[in-house]
C-alpha cells in the first residue's frame, strides 16, 4: 500500500518484476526520479534501481540506505505505477545525491 505520493529523492520498496534480461529484478529498493506533482497527476514515476553489488560502472551513484552501503543505477531508468506495485517509502535521499544522479543521466542521454 503506498502511504504517501513519492517525491523525487525518495527511496521507496518497489517489486520490479517482470523483467527482462540484465534488468535489475525482484522487490528492491528504487530511487524516484521525478516530483510530486507529476507522480500525484499520472500514478507513475520514473525511478533507478539500487543494489549493494557495486560495479564501478561510471553511472553508479553511492549512498546510504539506512546504514547500508547502496548504488543508484542511474542508466537503469524506468517508468512503473507506484501504487499497482505497491511503493513502500523507506528514506529520502540528500540533495547532492539527487544533484549526482541528474548530473550522471544528463552526461548518460546528452553526452
Amino acid at each position: 500500500m503506498v502511504d504517501k505520493i513519492p517525491d523525487q529523492g525518495d527511496v521507496v520498496w518497489l517489486s520490479l518484476d517482470p523483467t527482462k534480461g540484465h534488468e535489475q529484478k525482484g522487490r528492491r529498493p528504487v530511487f524516484v526520479l521525478t516530483k510530486k506533482e507529476y507522480n500525484k497527476a499520472t500514478g507513475c514515476f520514473l525511478m533507478c534501481p539500487l543494489t549493494t553489488k557495486r560495479k564501478e560502472y561510471v553511472t553508479e551513484v553511492l549512498c546510504d540506505i539506512d546504514g547500508k552501503n547502496a548504488v543508484i543505477l542511474s542508466d537503469q531508468i524506468r517508468c512503473v505505477d507506484f501504487t499497482a506495485r505497491k511503493a513502500e517509502h523507506i528514506t529520502t535521499v540528500s540533495t547532492e545525491t539527487i544533484s549526482e544522479v541528474k548530473a550522471k543521466i544528463r552526461a548518460l542521454i546528452f553526452g
